[in-house]
């Protein structure tokens, strides 16, 4: 990969991070800069050497929800010392993942993304447009998510209200947000 690429794709990643761990507690009070670092890379590598390859082709639900589930279980193996509550999310997990994810799809490097990245505005408009029955699904903060079944459900019930493929309709929900 030539170095300019390589720089925007480790921007790429960047952006994913600070959009998955700026807006939750992630760590126990007093956690080093160098362990925070830790961390990130740990995370990365996995992303980038594990499972990237595999988003140059479609990839199914079941695939993209045991990646989301195997980063957030092997950063909390690995970091549970540094973690709050030994933990990281599956939210965080899924936000780095999904957006990292998104911005190499609309950089044309891999192909549509099966879910979207699930956050606090992503949540409050699919509540806004669910019907009654369905808003409490979307109730939850999405930093505090840490049920890989409830995630499951967000999804199944996310592509149920909005009727199309949850990628395109999240980035038509951003491209017109605060118009």
């Amino acid at each position: 990969m030539d170095l300019k690429k390589e720089f925007i794709f480790d921007e790429f990643f960047t952006l994913s991070w600070s959009a998955g761990v700026s807006r939750s507690t992630i760590y126990k009070k007093n956690i080093r800069e160098n362990q925070r670092l830790e961390l990130k890379k740990f995370v990365k590598n996995i992303i980038i050497n594990d499972y990237l390859f595999h988003y140059k082709n479609i990839v199914n639900d079941v695939k993209h929800v045991a990646n989301i589930d195997n980063i957030s279980y092997k950063a909390s193996k690995q970091f549970s010392n540094i973690l709050h509550f030994n933990r990281f999310r599956i939210g965080t997990s899924q936000k780095i993942l999904n957006l990292y994810l998104k911005y190499l799809w609309c950089f044309g490097e891999i192909t549509k993304p099966p879910h979207c990245p699930i956050d606090g505005l992503v949540l409050e408009k699919l509540k806004q447009i669910s019907p009654k029955n369905y808003k409490k699904i979307f109730s939850i903060s999405w930093t505090k998510l840490d049920n890989i079944n409830q995630y499951n459900k967000i999804i199944d019930v996310a592509r149920y209200i909005v009727g199309e493929d949850l990628s395109e309709w999240e980035l038509n929900f951003w491209s017109t947000f605060g118009e």
